[in-house]
């Protein structure tokens, strides 16, 4: 996100110098106009410093987590991403190892076993499906009062207006 706020800058100081440099040419014996132009010359080289160092640090990053990553991956679980040497950018592949999904799948079912004796019921308002134990759903309908509860600012109808939830 820095390159490109950098890569921006750059792109400023090089319509800024084309600027001083079409004033100067109107005028070229005028200082004032010769002296702008070489502070928005060096401007634009500072800029252009920036960016290539930047650039350096960016590579050397990707260099570092890619050693990190490779270090502390287990056997098998780095096989669907491999790096650019030249670039240091990662190329992840579409497809996640067994390995991974066998582990994301052990999850799913711990949390499915977790929430499988919870008792919900439907909000008749939205469809959503909530705990038994919720006083008023995310759309605003409360369970106790049996009603649409819309903040006025909303610009929604009014409980006793009709509603279609469709």
């Amino acid at each position: 996100m820095f390159e490109a706020y950098i890569n921006a800058r750059a792109e400023q100081a090089i319509a800024s110098v084309e600027s001083a440099r079409v004033t100067l040419a109107a005028d070229p014996k005028n200082t004032d106009k010769a002296s702008c132009l070489l502070k928005t010359v060096q401007q634009a080289l500072i800029l252009r410093d920036e960016r290539d160092a930047q650039a350096t640090k960016i590579v050397e990053a990707r260099r570092i987590a890619l050693a990190a990553r490779a270090k502390l991956n287990p056997a098998g679980m780095g096989d669907s991403v491999a790096a650019s040497p030249e670039t240091g950018k990662l190329d992840a592949s579409t497809e996640p190892p067994e390995a991974f999904k066998t582990q994301q799948a052990d999850r799913a079912k711990k949390i499915m076993q977790a929430f499988a004796n919870t008792q919900t019921r439907e909000c008749p308002c939205c469809h959503t499906i909530l705990p038994v134990a919720s006083v008023q759903c995310l759309c605003g309908y409360h369970f106790e009062r049996h009603e649409v509860l819309w903040p006025s600012s909303t610009g929604y109808p009014s409980p006793e207006e009709p509603f279609d939830h469709k």
